[in-house]
């Protein structure tokens, strides 16, 4: 009878296992898509912006939109962070009025509090121009102060949907976003020419047309919840509120300080470095590592879905599936970013002249060194959502709190010894740093450390960073060779060529590192049977031929 149940139990859990290695593929499948558009789309703003705008145009604008993150995160009360957690957590036990009571309640909560944010700002534009030395500024917040209350609102709208596992429309809002975005941008600037307000404008008009549609797509999730949600009072809001408070405060907390982290490097070049080089320092600063956030399209998108699909597991009381998604997740992670993270340290020069121009390759060893410091911290970010899912996020304050402290200090003394290169240094310390008390602390709290099954993905990292290293000086003689290569005899269309060729090169230089890697993971046998069944899940969905799925699981060769 105990063999019985222990059998049936087993079944149960490889069910369980299987739905969620299904529910991440496609998650996961969604969520690429759409951050490849995204990234492309932005690679292009990215472009439009300094090919189009003086440096000092794109670094005042970077810094206008890095001071309003940092004031603005705290608006929402963390409803933002709390739905990823909460929506879930409230729809595996079946309570659809509570999801219902608290998106209600974050509307009329943090959307008021949001708007009471960008009043100040507006106010308050003249006090920080004069702090950051930079007159100009003042007009860039003024127009970006309704900012925070639309922020607010699309990010709400958007974290439901995520909380739902609605990845396709997340994805179409998010993508519609950027994509507007650019088109106002460029309409604008035919319009008014280079001025300086011309792309905060055009930035927050996108987030307004976008907010109120993102509505649309929050009324149809809401019919599919079903019949019998009744609209709660205000002392019903508050209640809920109050219930979430607690985990929605904390998050929010540790939103703002990875907000003061991922803007204090920015922040603190505009105030320590003298005004006449500061704003073009943190232009170039911002888009090298604008360009470096590539890496992380593919862990994004896995992580997006992780975040609700462990909460549910963690509502039903269901551990040991959540710990065995977790290692699922934590190896595609890696998988992910080797590849990429060897390119942009390897060419980060290259790749700033293709994408923006000569006047940026100053800002190589940034990219250089931001791609290794994300590539270390998301060694850890499966350990952040599994502590989070469980409710013990004051471990994810500390470690926060501990890395900006840091990152400030660090910023503090190498600022002004090393310019922006002091600055990547400090966050990329700061990251390792926050990285390793959160494998820590996650294995002591939830038993989920830093699994065996991911030595050998890293191993096989090493290796191809090393294979790539090697084959820098010939690619480099390869792509410097290229504008001697005439082409169609026009200036114009012979530069997009010749840029078209020294990416195509860079293109093919990546492949190969994705090809080298699969096959040292091959030859490792690193695949587990959990990777195959989600590959073969994102396949499937990407409706690639059944032939190939096939051949790629043989390939792949779990090793249990």
């Amino acid at each position: 009878m105990g063999g019985e149940q222990k059998r049936r139990g087993k079944v149960a859990r490889s069910s369980t296992l299987l739905d969620e290695e299904r529910t991440i593929a496609k998650g996961t499948f969604w969520n690429l898509a759409g951050s490849v558009i995204l990234k492309l789309v932005s690679f292009v703003y990215a472009v439009i912006l300094a090919r189009s705008f003086s440096v000092d145009d794109i670094g005042v604008f970077y810094l206008a939109l890095s001071i309003m993150y940092v004031l603005s995160i705290f608006s929402d009360l963390g409803m933002n962070g709390a739905f990823s957690r909460y929506v879930p957590f409230y729809m595996g036990r079946g309570e659809k009025q509570k999801t219902y009571t608290l998106l209600r309640a974050s509307y009329l909560f943090s959307g008021s509090l949001s708007l009471f944010f960008g009043i100040i700002l507006f106010l308050g534009s003249g006090h920080l121009a004069q702090f950051f030395k930079t007159p100009v500024l003042g007009d860039v917040m003024r127009a970006m102060a309704i900012f925070s209350l639309l922020n607010t609102i699309f990010t709400l709208n958007t974290a439901f949907l995520g909380g739902l596992k609605r990845v396709k429309e997340n994805a179409v809002l998010n993508n519609a976003q950027n994509v507007l975005k650019l088109a106002l941008t460029v309409a604008l600037y035919y319009i008014a020419g280079p001025a300086t307000v011309v792309i905060p404008l055009a930035f927050v008009l996108s987030y307004l047309i976008l907010a109120a549609l993102s509505f649309v797509y929050v009324q149809r999730s809401l019919k599919d919840l079903g019949p019998g949600l009744e609209t709660p009072g205000i002392s019903e809001q508050a209640r809920i509120v109050k219930e979430t408070m607690a985990f929605g405060i904390t998050l929010s907390i540790i939103a703002t300080i990875w907000g003061i982290f991922n803007y204090t490097d920015r922040l603190m070049l505009g105030y320590l470095l003298p005004g006449d080089v500061a704003a073009s320092t943190v232009g170039i600063y911002s888009l090298a590592v604008s360009l470096g956030s590539v890496l992380v399209i593919f862990p994004g998108a896995i992580i997006a879905i992780f975040m609700p699909v462990i909460s549910e597991l963690f509502g039903k009381s269901k551990r040991e599936e959540m710990l065995s998604v977790s290692k699922t997740a934590l190896r595609w992670c890696i998988f992910s970013t080797v590849p990429i993270t060897a390119t942009l340290f390897v060419f980060p020069g290259e790749l700033l002249q293709i994408f923006y121009g000569a006047a940026y390759v100053s800002g190589a060893t940034v990219l250089s060194v931001f791609a290794i410091g994300l590539f270390l911290r998301y060694l850890s970010v499966v350990h952040e959502t599994v502590l989070a899912a469980m409710n013990t996020i004051k471990i994810n304050l500390y470690a926060s709190i501990t890395g900006a402290l840091l990152n400030i200090a660090l910023n503090y003394f190498w600022i002004p010894i090393y310019g922006m290169n002091g600055a990547i240094y400090a966050t990329t310390v700061s990251l390792f740093f926050v990285t390793v008390l959160l494998i820590v602390y996650s294995k002591r709290i939830a038993g989920f450390g830093f699994p065996r099954e991911v030595y050998g993905p890293l191993l096989g990292g090493v290796i191809t960073l090393l294979a790539m290293l090697a084959a820098r000086g010939p690619a480099v003689s390869i792509i410097s060779s290229v504008p001697q290569i005439p082409l169609v005899g026009q200036p114009m269309l012979d530069l997009v060529f010749q840029k078209a060729l020294k990416l195509a090169v860079l293109g093919l230089l990546f492949c190969l590192s994705c090809a080298l890697y699969f096959a040292i993971l091959v030859t490792m046998r690193s695949f587990s049977k959990e990777d195959v069944s989600v590959a073969s899940g994102f396949l499937r969905r990407a409706r690639v031929p059944d032939g190939a799925i096939v051949l790629t699981e043989r390939v792949m060769g779990p090793r249990d």
